[in-house]
């Protein structure tokens, strides 16, 4: 780390991490090409969902409403036939977003193991490219941090994110970000409600 005197103080630099670079790279390219918008909702419940409950709500919901388990590319709408829900995690070295592929096929018991072990790859800095590949979807689960709500950014060549944030008055907050060339308010909004009714509503 690099020290240097400037009217701020003293600036300590450091080069980012890969993870960190490549997180930057998604949220520029996002910023720059994604028209999104976002919807809410609140799921009635005393218990936070775990993640892989939120994940296997989210996979049930794009099965139900496929066109927004796709992107848009080149002037085209891409529906895609497997649905991969990326993860996002946050490690010493920054986020990184393992893949449960197939979501919708399995259960959330084997969803929560294989989270466990994607988690360990990639506190362990040993998760590999592949396992990093081929989401349709992203979830962010914010409320393993204690945060209430929030939004997401929609990753490039996809179409939704959804973040969930942690239990405040027995309600669980959900926001859903969309690409809007993709879908529009209603179907966003149905895609939602179909979540929060996985999710016991």
């Amino acid at each position: 780390m690099a020290a240097t005197g400037r009217a701020k103080g003293d600036v300590s630099v450091r080069d980012a991490t890969r993870e960190e670079q490549a997180y930057v790279r998604r949220v520029a390219e996002s910023r720059a090409t994604i028209p999104d918008l976002w919807v809410a909702d609140h799921v009635r419940s005393a218990d936070a969902p775990s993640t892989a409950q939120l994940v296997r709500a989210f996979a049930a919901g794009l099965a139900a409403h496929p066109a927004a388990n796709g992107a848009w590319r080149d002037g085209r709408l891409e529906q895609y036939s497997r649905i991969n829900i990326g993860v996002v995690l946050p490690t010493e070295r920054g986020l990184v977003t393992p893949t449960v592929a197939d979501a919708d096929q399995c259960s959330a018991k084997d969803i929560e193991t294989q989270l466990a072990e994607l988690g360990d790859a990639a506190r362990a800095g040993t998760l590999a490219a592949p396992a990093q590949a081929g989401a349709t979807a992203t979830l962010w689960d914010l409320g393993i941090s204690g945060v209430a709500s929030g939004g997401a950014i929609v990753t490039p060549g996809q179409a939704v994110a959804l973040s969930a944030g942690a239990v405040r008055d027995r309600a669980i907050a959900l926001t859903l970000t969309f690409d809007h060339r993709v879908l529009d308010a209603w179907s966003a909004g149905a895609l939602l409600a179909r979540v929060r009714d996985e999710l016991g509503g």
